[in-house]
């Protein structure tokens, strides 16, 4: 099965990858260093279809920022990333395979210096992006605080629980170690917020909606569902706010085929 999602996200507290954390099992990453979009998008394009092709899985990142550009594509079965290098949070690993495309290309001083100024736009636009977030979640906070203050706290803890019982109902412990992958729900455009949900849980058995205010514990809610999934032993992937990287937007527990 192939799946598409975020890894990274421009968010109210800047920008926040969990690439790093997502591949740090793997025994190779090949890693595309000054590729271009449509260096990028060629050579992203021909290994989906070989891929698919030989009926390979594999789990298709897509770029922040964008509806559809792929940043990585993660093959499990050969335990192989090939990544764009502005996915990593920290430092490439010293053991990945790079393949710089500057090495390809050869810039006359005009276009260097076009191509400097255009990065200094940028960086300027995006420094802006993130002041404007940040002062987007303080106002949020303070409509959080007046939903908080009227909240029946009691009555969500029975509901969860409720909801709890219904999904792990006949459902036994797994001998096997528990994993939680950490993700993002979507990205943020100028057309507003785009995800992947469709097509992470189209198959599932069981699609669970929660509709709360903000600061009314869906988060909390879904934190409760997570623990109880450790606690037997199902893996669970956890899709975090794009907008509010605290804030948890989804859980799926893809081994009972059920997301909320």
């Amino acid at each position: 099965m192939n799946n598409t999602y975020y890894l990274s996200a421009n968010t109210s507290n800047g920008y926040i990858s969990f690439f790093d954390s997502s591949i740090e099992s793997l025994r190779k990453i090949i890693v595309l260093k000054n590729a271009s979009k449509l260096a990028r998008e060629k050579l992203f394009s021909e290994i989906i279809c070989i891929l698919d092709s030989k009926n390979i899985s594999y789990d298709k990142i897509i770029r922040c920022g964008t509806a559809d550009e792929t940043d990585a594509i993660i093959i499990e079965q050969y335990s192989t990333v090939i990544s764009d290098e502005n996915l990593f949070a920290k430092e490439i690993p010293l053991y990945a395979d790079i393949i710089n495309f500057a090495e390809h290309i050869r810039y006359d001083f005009e276009v260097q210096n076009e191509i400097a100024t255009v990065k200094n736009k940028i960086e300027i636009l995006t420094k802006r992006m993130y002041w404007h977030l940040n002062q987007a979640k303080i106002i949020h906070d303070e409509w959080e605080k007046i939903y908080i203050s009227n909240m029946d706290f009691d009555k969500l803890d029975l509901e969860c629980s409720n909801l709890i019982e219904n999904i792990f109902a006949g459902v036994t412990k797994k001998e096997s170690t528990y994993k939680n992958s950490n993700r993002f729900l979507g990205s943020l455009l100028p057309r507003g917020n785009i995800n992947y949900i469709e097509d992470l849980t189209c198959d599932f058995r069981k699609r669970i909606y929660i509709k709360g205010r903000p600061g009314t514990g869906k988060s909390s809610f879904l934190k409760k569902i997570i623990c109880k999934a450790e606690e037997y032993n199902y893996d669970t992937e956890t899709y975090y706010c794009s907008f509010d990287p605290g804030s948890l937007d989804m859980v799926i527990i893809r081994d009972l085929e059920v997301s909320v």
